[in-house]
């Protein structure tokens, strides 16, 4: 819940102090909001503290302190869809999942050409679309390598389809390479848009 609208470095630097003041969900449940606020403003986004509060006491109330591991189960938490409850269960049972968050999206949507505008995340066929571009259910440490592309090569704004080690299996990068020379250079960089 805490990498949504946060930069994972901002993650991995703040998360070890709020482990160490809240190493359980009791921990966190039975605090003041405000205890929980002070703790999560590094990470921007203040209805997230109120959010994980809330989540903590039901899993405190309702599960004895226990994430579930059962995907039903945990998109009945407060603030927890699709994609949290499929990165918590990869992550905690090292189960095969679909991942579908912005950065897998973009990633999916370049390689495999579509066209889609909006919150492509929810639509089945944009996730059916990732699931065969990586083989059907993946596990974490695949996603993780997605996620960590999309982050680095296949950014949002001028992705560098040169340095990508999928470029020849891309539809956007093999179109990438033969637009370079074209007119959809700007100041002798690659513009970033999709091919059409």
């Amino acid at each position: 819940m805490l990498l949504l609208r946060t930069r994972a470095d901002i993650v991995a630097k703040h998360i070890g102090s709020v482990i160490e003041e809240f190493p359980t969900p009791h921990a966190m449940a039975t605090t003041d909001l405000s205890a929980v606020e002070r703790a999560l403003r590094p990470f921007g986004l203040r209805w997230r503290a109120r959010r994980i509060h809330e989540t903590a006491r039901v899993l405190t109330n309702a599960f004895s302190g226990q994430v579930p591991l059962n995907l039903e189960l945990l998109l009945e938490l407060p603030g927890v869809g699709p994609y949290v409850a499929s990165a918590t269960l990869a992550t905690l049972t090292g189960g095969r999942v679909v991942l579908t968050d912005t950065n897998t999206v973009r990633v999916a949507k370049r390689v495999a050409g579509l066209s889609v505008r909006g919150d492509a995340r929810r639509r089945k066929d944009v996730q059916a679309a990732i699931a065969s571009l990586m083989g059907g259910q993946t596990t974490a440490a695949d996603w993780l390598a997605v996620i960590d592309l999309a982050a680095t090569v296949c950014v949002l704004r001028d992705p560098r389809c040169a340095d990508c080690p999928i470029k020849g299996l891309c539809r956007h990068g093999i179109a990438d390479s033969g637009r370079l020379s074209q007119s959809n250079t700007v100041g002798g960089r690659h513009s970033g848009r999709l091919p059409a």
